[in-house]
């Protein structure tokens, strides 16, 4: 600044410019997961610059990211979930990419598609002690064919109930859901089987309790189920069982 041509001053000027900056996870990693299911894996993207970040995902199946566009404000942040759902057994290694305004952010992600199977087994131990109860004679567990399997509750009195407590077994490297299916699954009140449905862990197994409540004297009843998975694993079993009735006698 010049006053009257004879005075000078100066102001200085300083200035921030505004920072676009965004960070977030550079891999993500699923390692295995089941054949026809959903697995999900979750990272943040947090806005660690000074102006509001608007944000779109590109990627291809059978991943899935969401949500897949949004705005994350200076110092806010937004939780990214990322959907696997394989179709078939399978190793990926993908790349998806976050845009943001001329940035560009890849992402790897990597993943093991795996088909899972299930077996129903029962404890010697359990055999015994069902041997021992009153009113059932000629309890057994046997296979019979490919993953196909026959509980046999023997002898049951009429009005009493008898169980017959298995494990569903998952020997495989993937957890899976299972659910029960059956023909007579509501119609018919002799047998029944609990739980219908849930989740198996890796390596792991259920507790399932199947039951046999005899109405008809000297009536023989028997029922097919499956026990399946959404990969197509399978576990058959046929549940059998004769009422009978109390045993009478008279004496002098």
């Amino acid at each position: 600044f010049e006053i009257s041509g004879r005075y000078s001053f100066s102001i200085p000027v300083r200035a921030s410019l505004a920072v676009l900056s965004v960070d977030m996870a550079d891999e993500v990693h699923f390692g295995f997961c089941p054949v026809n299911e959903t697995s999900t894996k979750q990272f943040v993207v947090q806005n660690t610059g000074d102006i509001s970040a608007f944000f779109s995902w590109k990627y291809s199946e059978p991943f899935v990211m969401e949500p897949d566009s949004g705005l994350v404000h200076p110092g806010d942040s937004q939780i990214i979930t990322v959907h696997f759902y394989p179709t078939a057994a399978t190793s990926l290694d993908a790349t998806v990419t976050c845009h943001i305004d001329e940035q560009i952010h890849p992402v790897r992600i990597t993943a093991v598609a795996k088909y899972s199977f299930i077996v129903l087994e029962v404890g010697s131990d359990v055999l015994n002690e069902m041997a021992t109860e009153i009113g059932t004679h000629g309890r057994n567990f046997t296979k019979e064919g490919l993953n196909a399997f026959v509980a046999n509750f023997g002898e049951v009195i009429t009005g009493k109930k008898g169980e017959f407590p298995l494990m569903l077994r998952n020997p495989s490297e993937v957890a899976t859901s299972y659910r029960l299916l059956g023909e007579d699954l509501d119609s018919d009140p002799t047998f029944s089987i609990r739980p219908r449905e849930g989740v198996i862990p890796a390596g792991g197994s259920v507790p399932v309790r199947c039951f046999y409540s005899p109405v008809a004297t000297g009536a023989f009843s028997s029922s097919n189920y499956v026990f399946e998975t959404p990969a197509g694993g399978q576990a058959r079993l046929t549940l059998k069982g004769l009422a009978q009735g109390p045993a009478v006698s008279l004496s002098q």
